[in-house]
């Protein structure tokens, strides 16, 4: 039995099938509520090695913890690139894991393996070396801002709840804050009341550790059994206070209030974080793989809301950086363009049809979108920015083969069949040359799916979304619409096919073309031929770019950096003078801003071009959407370039565009690798001065920078020696003295967590060099040894960050490009042009160029093998059709001829 011919004698069961995918997409879509998310879940093949070592210098963490780690991760298969930060207090290695790896997972676990190998790191690294893998699925979905005239604690309380409130919520992983200082116990200690009494700071700490205990002593077993502890915790400032030090048989004994002050405080900020000029409290939600970013940021809100409500002072509560925004936006494109082409396919074919047939057909497009979407829930697809764009690009073709059939059954009509004749008839009729016109567009699409980095990691929902919805049109097309074609439309007598003088006219008019062309058909030919020459080689001179730098991008980045040495708080006033700019802006064009003093850089993911440190500062401007401004994001940050030129006080001011697209680097990244950083900084100094002389470059800098001042103290072992002190001993008293030794932890009374007690000296003398001739170093007979007898101080200039590829030096020199005068690509020709023969009096020193130009190569190369494979692909289906060679080259000459348009 022929399909057609089974449609039309089971009309129920097509009627009750076409009811059930209506009703499975609306469920899908409004009750099970398929996935949303901004993208599909990704692994970018990239793992972070974080490790967190308090107080160390770059030049430290490189050799103790950075270098150790790189050595044995080299062993490691499948590795393609490693680059290593090393920064003040953190080092971190990005691990790139080879595209041609087949089992990925087991990479990731040799790299765990082999870092849990380090065994030598140093005692005062902060627990082990954290080993994490980058994917898209675990993204932030929004940024709840706290802030307020709030006293910092009842904020931190309030930022404390609603994080209680966001883990509960289904879907959501973790959420991180920014702009949080812990809390803690300074006990601060003048220097000249250790020396009268002959006290040092570790015996201070000794005493408290030895008050603030809680020991179980066993069970005592009797008529009834009762457990033994011992306690002496800490709960308050008092208990402190009065912890003896030392005592005598006289009944004499010192204090810790007599020689130290007390205090409840948060712990010294590295950085500062503000909303809106002011300082807040960010609390970054980040969702699971599987959670839905909509719902997810749906119940953020309302629940932030509900909280707000129960109180008497509520904090000022913004929401920043709302991802759920985008993906209901591009939802709402794809409801308009479907209501939109359902009714001009209506309008247009009711033109050349009768009205019933024209609803029939355009019938089929809901239909198919139904099933479509059911199956991209069955087979576990999200509805995010990718899958949606194939949707988009699919929507307009999910009724041609529909209009096809529609047509010819109708043709069937007219020549005095009945409907369900003419249903039959005219389906089949064409059921081979449709099938054939949505294998080959099926065929087109597919080898999109096996391209290579990461542009094919995340279109390759596109093709699969377009098969899935082609397929699923195929067969609303052939089994559905000759059952309703029979069942709906009316005999020959009232289906009379509409009469359209204007289009005889076109026909006409196009038939007197085509006949022209036939008559001169060698001369047409030879002219179409010409012209797709010269179409080829305009081609070449167009430039490849992968993703727009402006359409769609709406947050852009100020990054401001100080003279090295300048202080956090100078640095913020600084930034406020920029934040002032910023909140100029026209409110058509802003969204929100946030300001982030101490580090630039992502928050959430690796960012190896971020700095840190108390002279540099950012501000994120978040745009409102594209398609609701006049202006560009390019327009918008050359006006606030030229508005940010008279702010003083900082040595670099320079923006950076969010990427449009997948993370593919920055559009100009040159990196230069050896050893020597003199002649590192020399060549990035020739590269930055060949991009300030291209039009269209801008925001040049490099990654490399003189560090601030450092003071070493130099210890003479031999002194150290003779006086029982070994190195170790030494630098913890130093460190004791100026950053603070944690000497015991207590939890107050209601308090959730433990908060270290910290002792050191007060401010005055933390802030003066003449500290050093007060640290005294307590030896095993229990003398006190000054620091200034076993070591002497010399002034330094240290690194600011140390940067590694592949285990060797690098310094990366990156910049912005305007592609309206100069793409990636041609920037990078130019830079290479130039340093060739530079390089030739280096020869142990390599430039790598990386970024958007390694992936735009990738790309291009890629496109290409798809183009040439759905090239072959089309062609072998239409040869199986019409069982010859000539014909399908006749029909795929339309496609080369198409590309001069």
């Amino acid at each position: 039995m022929k399909i057609s011919e089974f449609s039309v004698k089971h009309s129920l069961l097509i009627n009750l099938i076409s009811v059930f995918v209506i009703l499975a997409g609306l469920y899908t879509l409004y009750v099970y509520k398929i996935r949303r998310e901004a993208f599909p879940e990704v692994s970018f093949d990239m793992v972070v090695v974080t490790t967190v070592y308090p107080g160390a210098p770059p030049e430290e963490l490189e050799k103790l913890v950075t270098v150790p780690i790189e050595k044995e991760l080299k062993g490691v298969d499948g590795i393609e690139e490693m680059i290593s930060s090393s920064i003040e207090n953190t080092s971190s290695i990005l691990v790139k894991i080879s595209q041609d790896v087949s089992d990925k997972d087991k990479v990731v676990n040799d790299i765990k393996d082999a870092v849990d190998r380090v065994g030598d790191l140093p005692s005062a690294v902060e627990g082990d070396p954290v080993v994490r893998e980058i994917t898209s699925g675990e993204i932030p979905v929004v940024q709840v801002a706290l802030s307020g005239d709030l006293p910092e604690t009842e904020l931190q309380e309030h930022a404390e709840n609603l994080e209680d409130i966001f883990l509960d919520i289904p879907g959501v992983s973790s959420v991180s804050r920014q702009g949080w200082r812990d809390r803690e116990v300074w006990i601060e200690v003048e220097p000249e009341k250790l020396e009268n009494l002959h006290l040092s700071l570790e015996e201070i700490m000794q005493a408290l550790a030895r008050k603030n205990i809680s020991i179980p002593g066993g069970k005592l077993r009797g008529p009834e059994e009762f457990s033994i502890r011992t306690t002496g915790e800490f709960h308050q400032k008092q208990e402190i206070e009065n912890v003896i030090i030392r005592a005598n048989d006289l009944g004499n004994w010192l204090r810790i209030k007599e020689v130290a002050s007390v205090n409840f405080a948060f712990e010294d900020e590295d950085v500062i974080n503000k909303s809106y000029g002011s300082r807040s409290i960010n609390l970054t939600v980040i969702k699971r793989s599987s959670g839905d970013a909509v719902k997810i940021v749906e119940k953020v809100k309302k629940d932030t809301e509900d909280y707000l409500s129960r109180l008497n002072d509520p904090p000022k509560v913004s929401f920043i950086n709302d991802i759920s925004y985008y993906i209901q936006r591009r939802l709402g494109v794809l409801k308009n363009n479907g209501m939109v082409g359902i009714f001009l396919v209506c309008c247009v074919l009711m033109i050349f049809l009768n009205y019933r047939v024209a609803l029939l057909t355009a019938l089929g497009l809901p239909i198919a979108f139904f099933a479509t979407v059911s199956l991209m829930a069955a087979l576990g697809l999200s509805v995010n920015l990718i899958t949606m764009f194939g949707l988009i690009i699919v929507l307009g073709m999910l009724v041609d083969d529909g209009i096809i059939i529609a047509e010819n059954c109708s043709r069937y009509l007219e020549k005095g069949l009945g409907p369900r004749q003419a249903a039959v008839a005219g389906t089949e009729e064409v059921v081979k040359p449709v099938t054939v016109t949505i294998i080959t567009t099926i065929a087109a699409f597919s080898p999109l799916m096996f391209m290579e980095g990461m542009l094919g990691k995340f279109i390759w929902g596109i093709p699969l979304v377009v098969i899935v919805a082609l397929s699923c049109s195929l067969f609303e097309a052939f089994i559905i619409l000759p059952s309703h074609f029979a069942d709906f439309v009316k005999k020959r007598g009232e289906m009379e096919r509409k009469k359209n003088p204007w289009f005889n006219k076109v026909l006409e008019t196009y038939t007197r073309i085509v006949n022209w062309a036939l008559n001169r058909r060698y001369k047409f030919l030879f002219g179409l031929v010409i012209v797709f020459i010269l179409t080829i080689f305009l081609a070449k001179s167009m430039p490849f770019i992968l993703f727009s730098s402006e359409e769609g991008i709406e947050q852009f980045y100020i990054r401001a950096e100080a003279p090295v040495g300048t202080n956090l708080y100078t640095t913020n006033k600084l930034i406020s003078q920029i934040e002032e700019k910023v909140s100029q802006m026209s409110p058509e064009h802003l969204d929100a801003y946030t300001t982030h003093v101490g580090t630039i850089g992502e928050t959430w993911m690796f960012d190896q071009y971020g700095k840190s440190g108390s002279h540099v500062a950012q501000v994120t401007v978040y745009l409102t959407p594209f398609n609701q401004r006049d202006e560009t994001v390019n327009d918008i940050i050359d006006k606030l370039r030229k508005e940010v030129e008279d702010v003083e006080g900082f040595e670099k001011i320079y923006f950076e565009k969010e990427q449009g697209g997948p993370p593919v680097g920055k559009p100009v990244a040159v990196q230069i690798r050896g050893e020597d950083y003199d002649i590192l900084q020399r060549l990035a100094d020739k590269i930055k001065n060949i991009l300030e002389n291209i039009k269209g470059v801008t925001d040049i800098v490099s990654n490399y920078e003189v560090g601030r001042g450092e003071i070493r103290v130099v210890v003479d072992e031999d002194k150290a020696t003779k006086a029982g002190l070994s190195v170790r001993e030494i630098a913890t008293s130093i460190r004791n003295a100026f950053r603070g030794g944690v000497a015991t932890s207590i939890k107050p009374v209601k308090a959730e967590e433990e908060i270290d007690v910290l002792v050191r000296f007060p401010p005055s003398y933390r802030n003066d060099r003449r500290a050093f001739d007060k640290i005294v170093i307590p030896n095993s007979r229990g003398d006190l040894i000054p620091l200034r007898k076993v070591a002497s101080l010399q002034d330094k200039v240290s690194m600011s960050r140390i940067q590694h590829l592949d285990g060797k030096r690098v310094i990366t020199v990156r910049s912005e490009v305007d592609n309206e005068y100069v793409t990636s690509a041609e920037a990078n020709r130019i830079i290479q042009g130039k340093m060739s023969p530079v390089l030739a009096d280096y020869p142990s020193y390599e430039i790598e160029y990386g970024g958007e130009q390694e992936e735009n190569v990738k790309s291009a190369r890629s496109l290409m093998s798809a183009f040439i494979l759905a090239f072959f692909l089309i062609f072998l289906i239409l040869a199986a059709n019409f069982n010859s060679l000539v014909q399908p080259a006749v029909v795929m000459m339309a496609i080369p001829f198409g590309l001069i348009g």
